[in-house]
Order: structure tokens, then C-alpha cells, then sequence
């Protein structure tokens, strides 16, 4: 019973001191970096993992996050691959600690494929309409200083990405799930 007793008021003071912290103000800020996509497939039949790099710039408002980026994708057991467009939004509550800040994030993403090719060629009848991916992302970040204004941010998240059904209202959602891993710099005003 002490040790129950015990456990219980260690987590009260945890969650004390989380929600005793004063609110950030509202900082706005911009920055861009590079990202890592790893999605792997559950759908029956699927090889690999779809693996995607590319570049991102983000505009930060303290509590959330826009970015767009624009990546090369590839089908790793495949001779699929291609560019893709996407877009997403992040809600998120920084922890700060002295010069450093940790936040929780969760929003969503949308994935506009640009080009798809097959063992070198384009794909014939592909239609962006028939591979968007919409996706629900979670996970943390880190903001880091690197001068007064200058930081840099790390994000990893992990990422649900649902496929759009072809044109067949009978087709099956296909869905896909990994993380992603962004880095970046930013600059605060």
C-alpha cells in the first residue's frame, strides 16, 4: 500500500511541474531542412517499404506548424518510383527548458503525387487523382539554439498514410505506416 501511495504522489509532482510551467508566448518563425519517409505497406502481397527524401520549408506560430515539401519516392522491392508533393499540419505544445524546447505533436498530411515511372519509364494513364495519400502523423521535436534567432529543429513522427481507392467505388483503402524523421533550421522573429 505505501508503495502504491508512494508511486501515486511521484506522478502528481511529475505532472505538477509540467503544467506549473508559465505558457510560451507566441513566436512566429520559418526554417527548412531535409526529411526521411519510411512507409511500409499493409496490404496483402506488398514488397518492401516505400522510401522517401527530399526537402521541406516550415512556417512555426508556437502551437502549430505548416510545412510543404517536395520529395523522390521509391518502391524498395520494386522498380517503382517518383516525386511527390506534400503538405501538412502540426498542432503542438513546446515544454521549454531554458534555451531548449520539447514538444508532443499530432495533425495531418497530404501527399500529392507528381510523377510516377516504372523501370525507367513513365507510367501510362497515371493520374494524380488516383495516388493521393492522406495521411495522420504523432510524435515529438526538439528545438535546439544555434544563436539568438537561429535553431535547429529535429521532429520524429510517426506517420498513417491512407491511399485513395482507384477508380472503382469497390476498391479497397490501402494504407501504409513508418516513421519520418525531419531536420531542420529555423529562424525566429
Amino acid at each position: 500500500m505505501k508503495k502504491k501511495l508512494g508511486i501515486l504522489l511521484a506522478l502528481v509532482c511529475l505532472a505538477t511541474l509540467a503544467f506549473a510551467q508559465e505558457a510560451p508566448s507566441i513566436k512566429f518563425s520559418v526554417g527548412g531542412g531535409a526529411y526521411l519517409d519510411i512507409g511500409i505497406p499493409m496490404w496483402e502481397n506488398a514488397d518492401g517499404a516505400v522510401v522517401g527524401v527530399g526537402g521541406y520549408g516550415f512556417f512555426d506560430f508556437t502551437y502549430a506548424e505548416i510545412d510543404a515539401g517536395i520529395g523522390y519516392y521509391r518502391l524498395t522491392d520494386d522498380k517503382i518510383y517518383g516525386a511527390a508533393l506534400t503538405t501538412g499540419l502540426l498542432l503542438k505544445y513546446p515544454f521549454e527548458f531554458g534555451k531548449f524546447a520539447i514538444f508532443p505533436a499530432a495533425g495531418i498530411r497530404l501527399t500529392v503525387p507528381l510523377t510516377m515511372s516504372y523501370d525507367g519509364d513513365s507510367v501510362d494513364g497515371f493520374e494524380t487523382k488516383d495516388h493521393l495519400r492522406f495521411g495522420f502523423q504523432g510524435g515529438f521535436g526538439v528545438d535546439l539554439p544555434l544563436g539568438k534567432s537561429l535553431f535547429l529543429r529535429t521532429t520524429a513522427l510517426c506517420n498513417f498514410d491512407l491511399f485513395a481507392p482507384g477508380e472503382n467505388p469497390n476498391d479497397e483503402t490501402f494504407y501504409s505506416i513508418g516513421p519520418v524523421i525531419k531536420i531542420g533550421v529555423g529562424y525566429k522573429f
